[in-house]
């Protein structure tokens, strides 16, 4: 029987809890790939890191995308639209 290939993820959220115990989960089944992983905490300082995340899920373009809707409005806000 061929081996199936992983299915890509990525999460971006701002919930440490939330982000943590879904990365646990995930991290544990075989066929699961976690090809981005980014926990958004201080919105003053994490500009530079959430492009870079944008950027990481451009270049992995994973199969499912977990995020956080408050990342993902305040990326549109700041003109991230390649996070879209």
């Amino acid at each position: 029987m061929p081996e199936q290939e992983a299915i890509t993820v990525a999460i971006i959220d701002h919930d440490k809890d939330f982000f943590q115990k879904s990365l646990a989960l995930l991290q544990k089944e075989k066929d699961i790939d976690v090809c981005v992983k980014y926990l958004r905490v201080d919105y003053q300082k994490d500009d530079a890191s959430a492009e870079a995340a944008a950027n990481d899920v451009c270049k992995c373009q994973p199969r499912v995308l977990i995020h956080s809707q408050m990342i993902i409005r305040d990326a549109a806000a700041r003109n991230l639209k390649h996070i879209l």
